[in-house]
Parts: structure tokens; C-alpha cells; sequence
């Protein structure tokens, strides 16, 4: 929330909606890609190169993206500012911000797994962990049988599975 409301702030802050909205979304796509890629992860030293390409091919469709949503901000808040000046009732002012948050919520609702989507999870995590404990072929979970060696080569004991909802 803070992270939105700084990006909120700096797509508001100039005089030039053009401009502001363009610092705002540059900066909220490059905060993004950096988290997205780097939060909770350890990338080797030979792999930066390769996720930092990465994140200046994405950096583009994501400023589009924020760049669509700052605008959405910046045209509620110009309307926010020309019904103050002009002595709206109380009601009317809020219509649209609440509108816009009620919009916000139910997107950002959709972010969830479904129930079983979570479950499915929670069982590929326990599969994972599983395979991490076993140390002899007999203690390996059969449905990781078919991936034994590639499993073995690429598993490390600081997996964690990140999810979003509850598990």
C-alpha cells in the first residue's frame, strides 16, 4: 500500500500529467520487475545478466500497464479537485474514488487461488518437501520417481513455495 500510494503521489505531483504519469509508471514497472525477480529468490552470479535482460524486455508492457492505471489516478484526481472547487456535496465527491477503490478491490480479489487451486499447491509443496527428506530410493514419493536424477541435480534445501491465499 505504501509502494501505491508513493507511485500515487509522484503520478500527481507535477504540473504535466503527461510527465508525472511517465516517471510514476517507469518507476512502479522498474520496482516491480526488481522485486518480482529478486524478493525471496537467490539468483547465481552467472544468471543476473540473463534476469536483468529479462526485466528490461518486461519493463516496457509493465510501464504501459502502470501507465494505464496512473492515468485512471490522475483523471480521478483532477475530477476530485474541479468538484472541491466547485462546492460538490459530499456525496457526489466520493462517487468516484469509491467507485475506483470498489474496482481496485474486486481486481485485486482475483489475485487469489480458488480452493482447490490452493490445494493443489499444498500438495506439490508436500511432494517437494518430501522428495528434499528422502535419502534412500524407498523413502523417494513416487510421483517424483520419472524426475529422480533432474530432481536431485536442481533441488536445494531452501525451496519455500510462495502463494498467494492461505494454505
Amino acid at each position: 500500500m505504501l509502494v501505491g500510494r508513493l507511485m500515487g503521489l509522484v503520478s500527481c505531483w507535477l504540473s504535466s500529467s503527461l510527465i508525472s504519469m511517465t516517471i510514476a509508471a517507469v518507476l512502479g514497472g522498474i520496482g516491480v520487475e526488481l522485486v518480482g525477480s529478486f524478493y525471496g529468490t537467490v539468483t547465481p552470479p552467472d544468471q543476473v545478466g540473463t534476469v536483468l535482460l529479462t526485466q528490461l524486455i518486461l519493463l516496457l508492457p509493465m510501464t504501459g500497464l502502470l501507465a494505464a492505471v496512473f492515468g485512471l489516478l490522475h483523471w480521478i484526481v483532477n475530477k476530485q479537485v474541479e468538484q472541491r472547487r466547485d462546492r460538490a456535496p459530499l456525496l457526489r465527491r466520493m462517487l468516484l474514488p469509491m467507485t475506483a477503490i470498489l474496482i481496485m478491490g474486486t481486481i485485486g480479489a482475483t489475485a487469489f487461488y480458488p480452493a482447490e487451486g490452493q490445494q493443489r499447491i499444498k500438495e506439490m509443496n508436500d511432494l517437494v518437501q518430501a522428495g528434499l527428506r528422502a535419502t534412500t530410493t524407498a523413502d523417494w514419493p513416487p510421483a517424483l520417481t520419472n524426475y529422480a536424477e533432474a530432481f536431485r541435480q536442481h533441488a536445494t534445501p531452501r525451496y519455500t513455495l510462495h502463494c498467494c491465499g492461505s494454505l
